[in-house]
């Protein structure tokens, strides 16, 4: 993974993070929804809430948690392969997490809304979760560009079509997705 890239990646999380004013976070509970190779929960939330009690950080890929346990190891975040999308995968997790945090992941799940319905019912009562990702970059032109040339259209046409669909001037959003409200699954 790109150093550079992380670095101003994490600063972008920080930024988000901080702007949630969520306090310390004492004694919590947070879960890192799409983890990748754990410079996100090590980086930018340990650092932000020192006195978080753990870190649940998930991955689909493997490899990442892999990494994740050899390079951002910390006793502090347990790192574990899980599918947000598979309920069954998170079950014991259920109610238990003041916050969740998503940055940079959810556009590459393609189950979003079930991935939000558990992302839901990880939280306990009062619980949030907040998501960070991109809408337009830069590169989202090149894409587009690339997909109208004969050569490329097989590797962007799931990318074009989600693409396509999106006529945003905004380069990135910051969700504060919901707060748990409800006392019972």
């Amino acid at each position: 993974m790109n150093p550079l890239w992380c670095d101003f990646n994490n600063a972008e999380t920080k930024e988000f993070l901080t702007s949630l004013e969520w306090g310390h976070l004492s004694g919590e509970l947070v879960m890192d929804v799409g983890c990748g190779e754990g410079n996100m929960s090590t980086k930018c939330i340990l650092n932000l809430f020192p006195q978080i009690r753990k870190i649940i950080a998930i991955d689909i890929d493997p490899y990442c948690i892999q990494r994740s346990k050899i390079y951002h190891k910390h006793k502090k975040v347990e790192y574990r392969r899980a599918d947000v999308t598979m309920m069954d995968e998170l079950q014991r997790w259920k109610r238990q997490f003041s916050k969740i945090v998503c940055a940079n992941c959810i556009t590459f799940i393609e189950e979003q809304e079930r991935a939000f319905m558990n992302m839901f019912h990880l939280l306990k009562p009062g619980g949030q979760a907040a998501l960070f990702f991109t809408l337009k970059s830069e590169s989202d032109d090149v894409y587009l560009e690339m997909n109208n040339k004969s050569k490329w259209t097989k590797y962007f046409q799931m990318e074009s079509g989600i693409l396509l669909s999106l006529n945003l001037s905004q380069k990135s959003c910051v969700v504060n997705l919901w707060k748990n409200h409800s006392r019972h699954s």
